[in-house]
């Protein structure tokens, strides 16, 4: 599932890609794996490693939050 927050880093709109972690014996969702993208108007342009490092880790916070608000958001409009 592609999600997109509405927040941006150098004019990029930050988004994540999500996908089911799946227990082995109880063939059930157990939890989620959400990786952050930086996307622009041709699709997902830059991965984590090519964006996170110059980024100051007071940044990095407010990037997880964005990202787990927007995901929650998406996850309770899916039920």
């Amino acid at each position: 599932m592609k999600t997109a927050s509405p927040a941006s880093i150098g004019g990029r709109k930050i988004g994540s890609l999500v996908s089911p972690i799946l227990g082995d014996r109880v063939r059930k969702v157990i939890g989620l794996d959400t990786l952050a993208r930086l996307r622009d108007n041709d699709g997902w342009s830059l991965y984590p490693d090519e964006f996170l490092p110059p980024l100051a880790t007071d940044y990095l916070t407010n990037l997880s939050r964005l990202v787990l608000t927007q995901v929650l958001a998406d996850l309770l409009t899916c039920r």
